[in-house]
């Protein structure tokens, strides 16, 4: 895969800045332009993030929202022209939030649409919220999930209740921290994907994967031994979903400098085994060697119907 593709990331909303924020202390970061989107001026500049984009201040006074999503959705396009320049010559589109909030649910679609429009490859990853955060939240994540699967190729989602089974008992600050660091975490791992030049994907092989609107789970899992190295992947908390349900799916196999050959094809025939023969499966395998010497580290990218 060529390094020179133009990929951007929006964090839009509060959710979506911090993990903007987490994302830029990973390796690779430099290769990925980050552009933080607010409707709340105080937020954005308490964000230690190179580009960032206030919008609607003649609509909100430079303030939030107020969790409303049609008002996020409102601000967004009231300053279309600063989202649109910012997306200029973008080949892939990559836009995080944190669902249930104002700007998040409302504005995240916007810009969903606009990089639909200029040609970039748009994948949103968000955040489903906690069950504690009640049933108005709720509402505005299906609300800001509907209108994003209708206006990205894919939609990759992290349920949060589900990062509890993960690390039990965090108090909710340290639970959302969690989540910014996992979506982080999948950001990194996708855009690794497109940017390692030794990497047998190409960026059709991925637009084959990620189109249509589709809902998709990652899981991710590392092991010395390659069956459970794929088995923590596919059984990961974050993967909500039946594989039978499943239509394609999208393999990344990293290893250290110790690991053979026959143990990267046994860790993607484990994959293989479990997940439906119908579904068609797309892979790829590089040498990382950051990773320990005996390491295998796997992502699944599940796609549903």
């Amino acid at each position: 895969m060529s390094g020179d593709l133009s990929v951007k990331v929006f964090g839009v909303g509060g959710g979506g800045g911090h993990t903007l924020a987490e994302l830029s202390k990973y390796e690779g970061a430099g290769k990925l332009d980050l552009l933080a989107v607010n409707t709340d001026a105080m937020v954005l500049l308490g964000l230690d993030v190179p580009k960032k984009i206030l919008i609607g201040k003649e609509i909100t006074g430079g303030t939030s929202t107020g969790s409303d999503p049609i008002l996020g959705g409102r601000c967004a396009r009231y300053d279309i022209g600063k989202i649109s320049e910012a997306m200029d010559d973008a080949d892939v589109v990559f836009i995080t939030c944190g669902l249930g909030g104002g700007t998040g649910s409302g504005a995240a679609p916007v810009v969903a649409e606009r990089a639909k429009t200029v040609g970039a490859l748009t994948v949103a990853i968000v955040t489903i919220p906690f069950n504690s955060e009640g049933k108005k939240t709720t509402h505005n994540a299906e609300i800001g999930f509907k209108n994003l699967k209708t206006n990205c190729d894919a939609v990759i989602v992290i349920p949060n209740e589900r990062l509890l089974t993960i690390a039990p008992g965090l108090p909710i600050t340290e639970a959302f921290k969690l989540a910014d660091e996992t979506t982080a975490t999948i950001i990194s791992e996708l855009s690794d994907l497109l940017h390692e030049d030794k990497s047998s994907f190409t960026l059709a092989d991925i637009r084959a994967i990620l189109t249509s609107g589709r809902t998709v789970y990652v899981g991710i899992g590392s092991s010395e031994i390659s069956s459970e190295a794929a088995d923590l992947a596919l059984e990961s908390p974050l993967i909500n979903a039946d594989f039978t349900e499943c239509c394609d799916a999208l393999v990344k196999i990293s290893y250290g400098v110790g690991v053979e050959e026959a143990k990267v094809e046994a860790a993607l025939n484990r994959v293989s085994e479990r997940l439906p023969s119908r579904v068609s499966l797309i892979w790829g395998s590089s040498l990382n060697p950051s990773l320990q010497n005996n390491l295998i580290k796997i992502m699944v990218v599940v796609c549903l119907k």
